[in-house]
């Protein structure tokens, strides 16, 4: 089987994770200490406010079907 690529999803209104950081629709994100970023592209937030980038962190993402992607 071959690699799979990881799909996102859009949001249509703010999005709480457990750690207080508020991502919004825009692409904006309120960390829980008050800073302000922009997500880029590959960017993503885990529930408990951990950021990663697809891009850079090659094997960041489980792969849904249990299979070896590094392959």
């Amino acid at each position: 089987m071959g690699k799979k690529k990881w799909q996102g999803f859009c949001i249509n209104s703010n999005l709480v994770l457990a750690d207080g950081t508020t991502v919004r629709p825009d692409g904006t994100v309120k960390m829980k200490d008050g800073t302000t970023t922009m997500m880029n592209d590959g960017d993503y937030f885990k529930m408990d406010g951990t950021k990663g980038n697809t891009k850079r962190d090659k094997n960041a993402l489980p792969n849904k079907m249990g299979t070896d992607t590094t392959k």
